[in-house]
């Protein structure tokens, strides 16, 4: 169960020494929504920069769903390609807090089909 407090309850428990409690900064009213939205946008382009000073072997679509029927895992800038555990495909677009966002596609957008693709490591997948 979760329950949203303000910073003053968050001081006044502190203050009291009462344990038990966790708090976590969901949100904080002096950044502004451009500043969060940079912040956003920047940690974005480190994820994408980070795979791709990552990434080996570069191969065809066709060639990345070969390798995913055989149990790999493959990316392309913020695509991500995997197999689920009921055998059926799915396609993960990166997300601004680095975690990604999956769906089973009916069908592949023609863009996909023409990036370079390459295996990366099944943990860092899903």
């Amino acid at each position: 169960m979760y329950v949203f407090v303000t910073d003053t309850f968050k001081e006044a428990i502190e203050v009291s020494g009462l344990k038990g409690f966790e708090f976590e900064l969901l949100w904080d009213s002096e950044v502004s929504n451009k500043d969060r939205e940079a912040e956003l946008e920047r940690q974005h382009e480190e994820a994408l920069a980070a795979i791709e000073r990552n990434k080996g072997e570069e191969f065809s679509f066709d060639e990345a769903v070969r390798r995913i029927e055989a149990g790999e895992s493959c990316a392309s800038g913020q695509w991500r390609l995997r197999q689920a555990s009921d055998g059926t495909m799915r396609l993960g677009n990166l997300q601004a807090d680095g975690s990604y966002s999956w769906i089973q596609p009916i069908y592949y957008p023609p863009i996909l089909l023409e990036l370079k693709w390459h295996s990366v490591n099944k943990i860092f997948a899903d």
